[in-house]
């Protein structure tokens, strides 16, 4: 895959706008594992990404209305192992950030035309009251 999009009269190289983004992520990924970078979520990322749109992405596909579609979804599907349980907003938030950081490194590496996180909103996680047992509730287990 050619890394520099732009030819000599600016228009976008055919090979990289037809690229695959979910084998760029892949490497992306790869590279996160190399260096010692916890990648659970990033892999999570993947799979839901794949399930929003199938086994292969190609970068010309990815504006800012696939990333809005794209938070819909997550805010909307079922978790991977459950068909009966919704996606919590919290993880669909972890997720989408982690797709938006996928995005952005392809922009950056020239890839993709306009860097799309700028124009969508993200998902805000929601606060949650954690409850804590006492000593004497733990002394009692």
């Amino acid at each position: 895959m050619n890394s520099l999009a732009l030819e000599e009269n600016q228009m976008f190289n055919k090979d990289v706008i037809n690229g695959d983004f979910l084998n760029y992520s892949r490497n992306f990924i790869l590279g996160k594992a190399r260096a010692g970078t916890d990648i659970v979520h990033y892999n999570s990322t993947l799979k839901y990404l794949i399930r929003f749109c199938g086994s292969h992405l190609k970068f010309r596909q990815i504006d800012k209305f696939f990333l809005e579609r794209f938070r819909e979804f997550l805010l909307t599907t079922n978790t991977l192992r459950s068909n009966a349980i919704k996606l919590d907003v919290n993880s669909a938030s972890s997720y989408f950030d982690k797709f938006l950081t996928l995005v952005e490194k392809a922009f950056k590496d020239n890839y993709l035309m306009e860097d799309y996180t700028q124009r969508v909103d993200r998902i805000k996680n929601e606060e949650r009251q954690r409850e804590f047992l006492t000593s004497e509730e733990i002394e009692k287990l």
